[in-house]
């Protein structure tokens, strides 16, 4: 598993369509990646126009349920040939508003920052998000804090029509708040997520949760996940032959189409906009089963 891009400053990146925008990439700052936004950054509201080339997909942890998701956020990045262009380059390479949008950002990222780093380098930080497989077809995402674990399974197949606000976008990368998996085998894909999700796989963890100093004081309150599913437990790798390793993936498969079914027959007014209560509402009532079978399986067949 590995982390996914510091897509940073969030406000130079999360976009949404200006209103009333008769172009496509007429973009302006996202209001709702605003609360995560840390100063200098936080007051900054871009507006300007990208080629649709550069329009892509990320899914916050925020929006991760268990075998499924919210919404997906759409992202600017000067992605081009697997390198990140600066507003020079993209010019040369013929995307003027690109090169403008980027000129926007570099300016406000002389003057604000706090880093020796070059904006590209801060974006593209430890290589984070040239280094991810665009073309993956299978995808495992979890968060990489909170009280539970959440995790599903991104088809490649889905990403690649993947439409936000009506824009066709060009991929997904996967953001710092969550982790990543990238497997052409859609098997292993759906048995590591049913790990992920099972229950005892996140009780295990708690202990070694850090915590927020006001869910401390009540014994509760777990924050960071990151790799400790993988350092706490002896997952086992899937192995194709093993009948539990096969049957814990349709168990996940099964549980994605109940929360799929789940949210497209639910108006979004009735879901909770907490994500912790839709996502309890989810484990208790619309894949309680799914993750009964799924412990069963992980306490009597895979940790003895």
């Amino acid at each position: 598993m590995r982390v996914g891009a510091t897509i940073y400053p969030r406000t130079f990146w999360f976009v949404r369509p200006q209103e009333h925008a008769a172009v496509i990439g007429s973009v302006e700052t996202d209001p709702r990646i605003l609360p995560q936004a840390k100063a200098p950054w936080k007051d900054l509201s871009l507006k300007g126009r990208v080629e649709r080339e550069f329009l892509y997909a990320t899914l916050l942890s925020d929006d991760l349920l268990p075998f499924g998701w919210r919404a997906f956020s759409l992202i600017v990045l000067p992605l081009y040939q697997g390198k990140l262009l600066s507003s020079r380059e993209a010019f040369i390479e013929g995307y003027p508003d690109l090169a403008s949008w980027m000129e926007q950002t570099e300016n406000h990222w002389e003057t604000l920052k706090k880093s020796a780093m070059s904006l590209l380098e801060r974006l593209d930080y430890h290589h984070l998000l040239t280094g991810q497989n665009l073309s993956a077809p299978y995808r495992v995402l979890y968060n990489t804090s909170g009280t539970h674990l959440a995790a599903v399974v991104l088809e490649g197949r889905v990403l690649a029509n993947l439409t936000l606000h009506g824009w066709k976008v060009q991929g997904f990368i996967a953001d710092t708040t969550t982790y990543y998996y990238e497997t052409e085998n859609r098997d292993e894909a759906h048995y590591l997520c049913a790990l992920l999700n099972a229950p005892s796989i996140d009780t295990a963890i708690k202990p070694y949760q850090t915590k927020g100093a006001f869910g401390a004081q009540k014994g509760k309150g777990e924050r960071h996940i990151h790799r400790r599913p993988f350092e706490v437990v002896p997952l086992p790798r899937y192995d194709s032959g093993n009948p539990h390793h096969r049957r814990l993936a349709e168990l996940s498969q099964a549980a994605h189409e109940r929360v799929r079914a789940f949210l497209a027959d639910t108006r979004p007014e009735k879901l909770p906009q907490s994500i912790g209560k839709l996502r309890s509402l989810i484990r208790k009532s619309v894949i309680n089963t799914q993750l009964e079978q799924i412990d069963d399986i992980i306490r009597t067949q895979l940790r003895g």
